[in-house]
């Protein structure tokens, strides 16, 4: 026998580099053992971490190991099975097979003790197989049954089964007691609903079936006790059984009636039939408690209804409709409280009859008034400034109009000092910026000095946000202070130049981080005007506007890059392009200024923007440069595994040639210490049945170089995969690359995998 600490050595080993498979694959060699060689395998594994550190938990992967301590478990020594059987509480992950068996050891562990204490333990150490919200009918075990049912009412959970499962759940007369006392516990908050509730959300619904099936069994039978027939519920689903299916026997109506409270009236509406159809002496009328509310949406509608105006009498009477609106409440429809009048209405109500391009085409000069009276009104201008704007904007689009209403409205705001701006604010201020050529025109002064930007709010809309020391676009351009600048960058340059010194003085005024930012997003004003010191703002305010390759901006930036690179907080990927850019213009790969140990995340989207350009670009400028920057990434193993799988996806698409540059890529890569291809990685490759022979070569040949840099992991799930590599081998008779294959794989798989995959597929 091996030697005690060699052989824990080699199971820790194993563990620690993931061969699960292969080891589970060992482990089914122990049902040959005799009693004394299992129990010194099974005691050195318990001083393994396979029990250390829990790997045996996760049972799914360890099938063999649960499967050989069920069928030998008369012959493990009794210390092992308490070791063993604490475990079992620990189990996270498993398949319908290992449930058999943990099921199973339980159930002969706890066969000595009394039905009470026995069903206890079911629920204690097989809690995560019952906190499932779903019934396996094909676990045969009456105390797993039973004790899943208790755990349900318990939870209040709402087990999932199909209507025509016979779900027997026989429980002995002990063990009926604590369903028992389960449903006590839950009857007064089960009351309290209508029976439908009941159905759709609670455990009554199975309670319901079995009791209807007469699958509720005690030893056996359907005779109830007292105890049971007493609980309201109990008695509620009874009477919903009598009426709703075949109905109850007489003896089991006779008792039942002698334990129904006639005064309780929150058995539901149905107890009404029921005393009728029995004939029951009460002047009681039942009612039904809590129920489901079958409601909707609130429909807004206008206090006053629009139609197109054709004239300019049609403008003058809705205006004055609309100026006489009371204090422009909600009001309720009558009749229908899911109906209301409202501003959102009104505003709907003049967009959706007046903003159409037609009515704009036939009623421009009536649209107008219209408008400017609304204008000049300040109620309405302040409740209907959303249908204005609209009518504006489409308006000007579609030259219907000129900018005179627009600068109408923009004059009656009060933009002076002000701290907000809203979303109707902006859209009519950058519609005006684009449209007009004049540095004198009215919204200049309003822009540049009538708000001053360093009032404005940088409140996030985000509000349970993590703020970040990183300004981010999607915050930003929802502030105030966002808003404003949205507008000025839609501003003619020559325009913008004139008003340069106030725009730059305005920026300067901010606090950090918004100043950085923002000089950033106008750099190139500031690189005019002054000398500029990059910060890490600065540049991620520059990435958010532009895409660029300068000289200039990348010789500024250059360090600013790596240096968020390096950091765990940064991960903008509005920012990559200009990123990437550096990487390949002024940064050096042999310099290691880009290390493996931060922000990985972040560099493994860069990488595969690197793989993605290798591979859709066969010859091209910076190729050396993009492959130097792959292969300085792969001798870390996560970007190996990662262009690996890139790799494997792509190769059904790829070039020969792309092909070669990525195995000779892999092949140079640093070996697996810790990172492996995911488990599913290889079960289906993506156009497998439209390879040509070179194409499996190349897959081959990748197979073989990660087999050896220790990235794949031996499971189901791999072996799956290369039958299906051989099926298609074999059906394009593609003989010496299935030698080949075989003889890459031999060296990896264990013996039964091997023979398998030989006898499948005969040379």
């Amino acid at each position: 026998m091996i030697d005690e600490k060699v052989f824990i050595k080699r199971v820790n080993g194993t563990l620690k580099i993931g061969n699960f498979y292969i080891l589970d694959s060992i482990f089914l060699e122990y049902k040959k053992y005799d009693s004394t060689q299992l129990n010194i395998v099974l005691k050195y594994l318990s001083k393994s971490n396979l029990f250390l550190e829990d790997y045996i938990c996760n049972s799914a992967v360890f099938g063999n190991l649960w499967n050989v301590i069920n069928t030998r478990f008369e012959d493990i020594e009794e210390e092992t099975k308490v070791i063993i059987y604490e475990k079992i509480k620990n189990i996270k992950t498993w398949n319908y097979s290992v449930e058999k068996d943990v099921i199973s050891i339980v159930d002969k562990m706890t066969v000595k003790m009394n039905d009470r204490e026995r069903i206890q333990q079911y629920l204690t150490y097989l809690k995560p197989f019952i906190s499932l919200e779903f019934l396996n009918h094909r676990i045969k075990d009456d105390f797993f049954r039973c004790a899943h049912l208790v755990e349900s009412i318990r939870e209040e959970k709402s087990l999932f089964f199909v209507e025509e499962d016979n779900l027997i759940f026989d429980f002995t007369r002990e063990s009926f007691n604590i369903l028992v006392e389960a449903v006590k516990e839950q009857s007064d908050n089960w009351m309290v609903h209508d029976f439908s509730f009941l159905l759709e959300y609670t455990p009554v619904k199975l309670l319901t079936k079995i009791i209807n099936d007469g699958t509720l069994r005690i030893e056996g039978s359907n005779e109830y006790p007292d105890g049971f027939l007493e609980i309201k519920i109990i008695q509620r689903i009874f009477v919903n059984v009598d009426l709703d299916e075949e109905s109850l026997s007489e003896e089991l109506i006779d008792r039942l009636n002698g334990f129904i409270d006639l005064k309780y009236k929150l058995y539901g509406e149905e107890m009404n039939r029921y005393v009728k159809k029995h004939g029951l002496k009460t002047k009681e009328k039942y009612i039904d408690g809590i129920g489901p509310i079958n409601g909707g949406w609130v429909q807004t509608f206008p206090f006053v209804p629009v139609s197109p105006l054709t004239n300019d009498y049609q403008v003058e009477i809705l205006v004055d409709l609309l100026d006489k609106i009371p204090d422009w409440s909600n009001n309720k429809v009558e009749g229908n409280f899911l109906k209301e009048q409202s501003i959102e209405g009104q505003n709907k109500e003049i967009i959706r009859n007046l903003n159409t391009l037609e009515n704009w085409k036939e009623n421009a000069s009536y649209n107008e008034k219209f408008l400017e009276k609304l204008i000049n009104k300040p109620v309405l201008l302040s409740k209907l400034t959303p249908s204005i704007v609209s009518m504006i904007d489409t308006a000007m689009e579609n030259k219907y109009i000129d900018t005179r209403i627009a600068e109408l409205f923009v004059e009656k705001l009060e933009l002076k000092d002000t701290k907000k701006i809203s979303y109707e604010e902006k859209q009519i201020l950058q519609a005006l910026v684009k449209r007009i050529s004049d540095k004198d025109n009215m919204i200049f002064r309003v822009l540049f000095e009538d708000i001053k930007p360093h009032l404005l709010s940088t409140k996030s809309i985000f509000l349970n946000k993590d703020k970040s020391k990183f300004i981010e676009l999607n915050d930003f351009i929802n502030t105030d202070l966002g808003k404003y600048y949205s507008i000025i960058e839609e501003i003619n340059e020559d325009i913008l130049e004139y008003y340069v010194k106030t725009f730059l003085n305005e920026i300067n005024l901010l606090q950090m981080p918004y100043r950085e930012y923002l000089i950033g997003r106008n750099i190139n004003y500031y690189m005019k005007n002054s000398t500029v010191f990059p910060t890490q703002n600065m540049f991620i305010g520059y990435c958010h506007r532009y895409v660029s390759r300068e000289e200039e901006i990348m010789d500024l930036f250059a360090e600013t890059a790596v240096s968020l690179l390096e950091n765990e907080e940064f991960s903008d990927n509005f920012c990559m392009n200009n990123i990437i850019s550096i990487m390949l213009y002024k940064i050096c790969p042999t310099n290691n200024q880009i290390t493996f140990d931060k922000n990985i995340n972040y560099k493994k989207q860069i990488n595969h923007s690197f793989l993605r350009i290798l591979f859709e670009n066969e010859h091209f400028d910076k190729e050396r440069v993009v492959i130097d920057w792959i292969e300085y990434f792969l001798k870390n193993e996560v970007f190996v595994e990662q262009t690996a799988s890139f790799f494997l996806l792509k190769l059904g698409e790829s070039k020969k040639t792309i092909a070669s540059k990525f195995t000779n890529l892999l092949q140079e890569a640093s070996i697996s210490k810790k990172v492996k291809m995911k488990e599913y990685e290889f079960a289906y490759i993506y156009q497998l049945n439209e390879y040509v022979e070179w194409q499996f070569k190349s897959l081959i040949e990748m197979i073989r170089i990660l087999l050896k840099k220790s990235y794949i992991i031996i499971n189901p799930s791999f072996i799956e995969g290369m039958v299906r590599i051989f099926s298609e081998l074999s059906n394009k008779e593609l003989i010496e690359d299935m030698e080949k294959f075989f003889i890459v794989l031999k060296p990896y798989l264990p013996i039964s995998d091997y023979d398998y995959l030989q006898n499948k597929f005969p040379l």
